[in-house]
């Protein structure tokens, strides 16, 4: 994949966070010299700089699709060498080597391209989806119950409550039935005569 000056340079400055830095050995297309350059890892994009203070960068290597294999020793320079190549006929067939100057850096560059690598990432975005909807699949269920166990509740409230009015209404109504109940004295049965004593009804007027 191909970029314009301007377009390094926009992506070079975007405030995208930096998985790695520092310098490397790159072997140029047309000089076959191993020059030191300075390279920055942003996502999947690998820029490099002729220097670490440069503005703009060189060139920049798009990793989606590559694999990374571990070269040769390279005696002479002290350099351990390692070649970015993509498979696809569809993205550049140009290959890139590098080489760092410990194998410790060399494994590290390694492992950090293998991780920018669109496949690797597509992989990891996946892992983190399912992880998300596994959880929002537990909270739904919670919610669930939740909603469940709170209609439970409410079903319950409420029968206590209509069982403590209908005891109520009872209590009243067992009141009231100790109360002696009025008597109507329009209808009173007037009390019989008494009898007048019997020696006052002997004597003569």
């Amino acid at each position: 994949m191909r970029l314009n000056t301007k377009e390094l340079a926009v992506f070079a400055k975007t405030s995208a966070r930096i998985d790695k830095r520092g310098y490397l050995y790159k072997r140029g297309y047309y000089n076959k010299q191993l020059r030191r350059r300075y390279f920055v890892l942003k996502g999947n994009l690998l820029f490099y700089y002729k220097d670490q203070d440069d503005d703009e960068p060189q060139g920049v290597i798009v990793l989606a699709g590559c694999c990374v294999d571990s070269g040769l020793f390279i005696p002479e320079l002290s350099l351990h060498s390692f070649v970015i190549k993509f498979e696809s006929s569809s993205l550049s067939t140009r290959t890139f080597e590098l080489a760092a100057e410990t194998d410790k850096n060399m494994f590290d560059w390694i492992q950090a391209i293998q991780y920018a690598n669109y496949d690797v990432l597509r992989v990891v975005v996946d892992d983190l989806k399912a992880r998300v909807e596994a959880v929002e699949t537990q909270r739904a269920l919670a919610t669930s119950h939740k909603s469940t166990r709170s209609s439970a509740i409410d079903s319950v409230n409420e029968t206590l409550k209509e069982q403590s009015a209908s005891g109520s209404d009872k209590t009243k109504q067992s009141q009231t039935d100790g109360f002696p109940k009025s008597v109507d004295t329009s209808e009173r049965v007037a009390p019989p005569a008494i009898p007048r004593p019997y020696h006052e009804s002997m004597q003569k007027p």
